[in-house]
């Protein structure tokens, strides 16, 4: 196959050093030498000497030793420049050196330098599978036999696209396979970057050079960038920011039936709509997503190139978006786009530059924006007034031309696809080049279609189809029967767990008092992490480098947007009770690095703890969680439910981060998660519980949640007003706990008395505190469902 020079780029970059895998299998040959021999037996690739030349030459020495006879218009000039300005340094003059190399060290994890850590973990060797998540460990070596079955697999999985070239193909495969294979096997080196983050990053930066050079007329890149460290200094990429504002307001806004599905289905819809945004830039510049550095949360970062032509597309799709969203959404739902020029050295931290710099150049321009979002004729616009026929929509409010059930065409279409979104057997998201309203619209006169393999096909065979999605693809289970046109699809990571229909259903699933809950989550300083995270006080700046942060990206990504999922289907702490399947609930959004989770009130208390238990070991302790939960009736409004929780979550944060704020009542329902699992949880709700479930005579178990009640309301009067603790009046309770008939419970009985009384007369207060929130929790947990429920 005949590939253009910039799809030749992509490739040999991402898999510039592929020759590494076939080297640590057992191959004796060099690297780059190993590595061409993989490749020509893809057929996509085999024959093209762009690709072929990026692959051969890894090694700074390689270039010494075969510039003179290397074309000077080959691409492995550019694949070389934008490896080095990746990794921050040219670790390759290092490999080629007399330094200790083990080519079966372990990818290293990337938080063993993250915010001052200094640990020296690392992962298995494995594919990205959603069967388990790949924590960091002790170190142990990597195996031949592991690195030969990778070749084999990888090999195998490349030849499934015959001589077509997918890009996103290509990139889901890297990821899948090479995600914990490391790039440096230099032992005095700090591994903890894959092929594939240092691959894609490198095909990025690659390509917008490529592009920057191509409009300056330069096509001697030997002279240009081998021999010309100056070009570092050139502003000749674009770093690319977009924002999606009105997106609180879009999702939680709602009302009307069907409300745990409309949820979701205006999420994945606004997940959608940030993708189509940036895949119909990256086509106008005839780019792929390796460019894509981040997207979620209703915001993405992308590198570009430096030229007038890219420039001129940004501003034009700008245009062209604003109008379109304030046809469809007016003021409700917009996005927003910045950029920043940038240099080789300001990506590399050197010269006087530094990306943290760019990062907050941009984030500055971006507020400037958002500050005069709409222009004149914008505002004449927004001024004319209702249409003729427009009224407000029952379900999300706005005024437009509403359908025969009183909602606007939006609300319509989201419904229409809300079970699509559900249902597993629909794995593809399609964008087609159709106006209908009873699809989703998405800017560009284009709508989202959900679609089977089947469908899929048959739809490509019509024709309009211009991409397509799919979900959570492990690329290591393809099937080798897919059908070559299946395999185009973008990838994408996404939380879509559900268990359960709707709010009313989570509620009477739930154990004892029958209401749901709202978590919210949020890693703490995560800016911060970003920008400065690798500065260290013992390294320097020397692991502040911009394959690590995109590492970091991606890691975090990957836990919320995907490893999130396994966690839901295997429960590990529990309240009460066995785990029995799955939890119940609902991922309404999951992003890159904050959830909104609704479900049985129980399960997202307990899963809060899973999920923080686990993020901890993921990161090694070096970022923490805040979160809000709060505890509603199944009818309570959604979007008081979402502005509660997101408030206590935000309490939780003022409270000093690393803590969850629960029911959302008074600040002492603020704890650290150590608290919470080890004080209120594990040393007073446990002994209460005990207590209650050795008591089996049913009169002593209903008495003693009375005396429980009125103990709680005798606390809470004590934290409110102030006052001295009435010593007498809880003695009094304390003594009406005891047994009525069994006497061989009197000694737990004395044990707990004493314990409730130690804790309630606490001066701090600290345990008081936990006493009402494990009572709270006790009468939860054991509450029966009333008539009125």
């Amino acid at each position: 196959m005949l590939l253009a020079k910039l799809d030749g780029i992509v490739i040999g970059s991402l898999l510039r050093d592929i020759g590494k895998v076939v080297c640590r299998g057992g191959d004796p040959r060099a690297s780059g030498e190993a590595g061409v021999h993989f490749a020509e037996t893809v057929p996509f690739i085999s024959g093209n000497q762009d690709v072929l030349d990026c692959i051969r030459y890894p090694h700074k020495s390689d270039f010494d030793a075969a510039h003179l006879t290397l074309p000077a218009d080959s691409p492995a000039y550019i694949a070389y420049t934008a490896d080095f300005i990746s990794s921050g340094a040219d670790r390759r003059d290092i490999e080629n050196a007399d330094t200790p190399a083990d080519r079966l060290q372990p990818l290293e994890s990337i938080f063993n330098r993250l915010n001052n850590n200094d640990e020296g973990k690392a992962y298995s060797p494995a594919f990205i599978s959603g069967n388990s998540i790949n924590f960091p460990v002790e170190k142990k070596r990597y195996t031949e036999e592991f690195y030969r079955n990778l070749a084999a697999e990888l090999k195998k999985k490349l030849t499934l696209q015959g001589e077509e070239f997918y890009p996103n193909f290509l990139l889901g495969l890297a990821e899948s396979y090479l995600s914990y294979i490391p790039l440096s096997a230099v032992s005095s080196e700090h591994s903890d970057v894959s092929l594939f983050d240092q691959g894609k990053i490198t095909a990025a930066l690659a390509s917008s050079i490529y592009q920057y050079l191509l409009e300056r007329g330069k096509t001697n890149y030997r002279e240009v960038l081998y021999n010309n460290r100056g070009f570092l200094d050139e502003k000749c990429f674009l770093l690319y920011t977009c924002d999606t504002s009105g997106i609180q307001d879009f999702i939680y806004l709602i009302s009307g039936e069907k409300a745990l599905k409309n949820l979701r289905a205006r999420s994945f819809f606004l997940e959608i709509l940030l993708e189509h945004i940036i895949d119909t830039i990256l086509e106008r510049l005839r780019l792929t997503r390796a460019n894509l550095i981040y997207s979620g949360g209703g915001h993405a970062y992308i590198f570009l190139a430096n030229t007038e032509e890219t420039k001129a597309v940004l501003n034009e799709t700008e245009v062209e978006f604003s109008k379109w969203f304030l046809d469809n959404f007016k003021t409700d739902l917009s996005v927003l786009s910045a950029y920043e020029e940038c240099s080789a050295n300001d990506l590399m931290n050197t010269g006087g530059g530094s990306y943290t710099g760019i990062y907050e150049k941009l984030g500055k321009t971006l507020s400037e924006r958002k500050l005069r979002r709409y222009d004149e004729a914008a505002i004449k616009k927004l001024n004319s007034g209702k249409g003729d026929h427009e009224r407000e929509c029952k379900e999300c409010k706005r005024s437009d031309v509403l359908t025969g059930e009183d909602i606007c065409p939006v609300c319509a279409s989201l419904r229409g696809i809300s079970s699509d979104i559900a249902t597993k057997e629909k794995e593809y998201f399609l964008v087609k080049s159709q106006k209908d309203k009873r699809y989703p619209p998405l800017p560009g006169d284009y709508t989202l279609h959900a679609a089977t393999g089947a469908e899929l096909l048959g739809a490509l065979k019509e024709g309009g189809v211009v991409r397509f999605y799919c979900r959570n693809r492990e690329y290591a289970r393809l099937s080798e029967n897919i059908s070559p046109m299946e395999l185009n699809a973008a990838n994408l990571w996404l939380g879509d767990y559900s268990n359960g229909g709707s709010f009313e259903e989570l509620a009477e699933k739930a154990e004892g008092i029958k209401r749901i809950a709202v978590l919210r989550m949020d890693v703490d300083n995560m800016g911060k992490a970003f920008i400065s995270g690798f500065r260290h006080d013992k390294y320097q700046e020397k692991y502040l480098t911009l394959s690590r942060t995109a590492t970091l990206s991606r890691r975090l990504s990957i836990f919320f947007k995907f490893y999130l999922k396994h966690i839901l289907e295997n429960p590990d702490f529990r309240l009460k009770g066995e785990n029995k399947g799955g939890r119940l609930a609902t991922v309404v959004y999951s992003g890159g690095d904050d959830v909104f989770i609704v479900g049985a009130w129980n399960d997202c208390l307990e899963l809060a703890i899973d999920i923080n238990t686990l993020f901890k070991r993921y990161t090694q302790g070096t970022l923490t969680l805040s979160a809000g939960i709060g505890i509603y009736g199944h009818s309570y409004p959604i979007a008081r439910m979402a502005d509660e929780t997101g408030k206590m979550e935000s309490e939780a944060k003022d409270a000093g981060k690393n803590k969850i704020a629960l029911f959302g009542d008074k600040k002492s329902s603020i704890y650290c998660w150590d608290e919470l699992k080890e004080e209120v949880i594990g040393e007073k709700l446990k002994p209460i519980k005990a207590y209650f479930e050795k008591a089996k005579d049913g009169e002593t178990k209903e008495q003693g949640k009375t005396m429980l009640n009125n103990i709680l309301t005798l606390l809470n009067a004590i934290d409110e007003d102030k006052e001295p603790i009435n010593i007498a009046r809880l003695a009094y309770l304390l003594s009406r706990l005891a047994p009525l008939a069994k006497k061989e419970y009197s000694e737990l009985y004395s044990q707990l008395s004493k314990n409730i009384y130690e804790w309630a007369t606490d001066n701090k207060n600290d345990n008081r505190r936990m006493l009402i929130t494990a009572i709270t929790l006790y009468l939860y947990l054991e509450r029966k469902k009333h008539k009125k429920e």
